[in-house]
């Protein structure tokens, strides 16, 4: 099973609806969260140019990352897209 779906039915099983991972209460988990995925996001958008998108059999995860990157202290804590990255895509050998 690959991450994305675990993840999706994690999230199910705490809530099956969101935006986060308790259902609407932004909770710790969602605090400890949202840097993991900004980060995973960031990089495949830093890799590939394109925005990073859940697939739309994972619902439940979709809506989660919505509300953790649309939260305002999400927002206020995010670095900005054009900020330089630590790594060049040439020391990752993705030229």
């Amino acid at each position: 099973m690959q991450y994305k779906t675990y993840f999706n039915n994690l999230l199910l099983e705490q809530s099956s609806t969101g935006p986060y991972f308790l259902g609407k209460e932004y909770s710790a988990v969602g605090v400890a969260l949202a840097p993991f995925f900004f980060q995973i996001t960031s990089f495949m958008k830093f890799l590939t140019g394109k925005e990073y998108e859940v697939p739309k059999e994972l619902p439940r995860l979709h809506e989660f990352l919505k509300g953790i990157m649309n939260h305002p202290a999400y927002k206020e804590t995010a670095y900005l897209d054009d900020e330089e990255p630590v790594v060049t895509k040439n020391e990752l050998g993705n030229k």
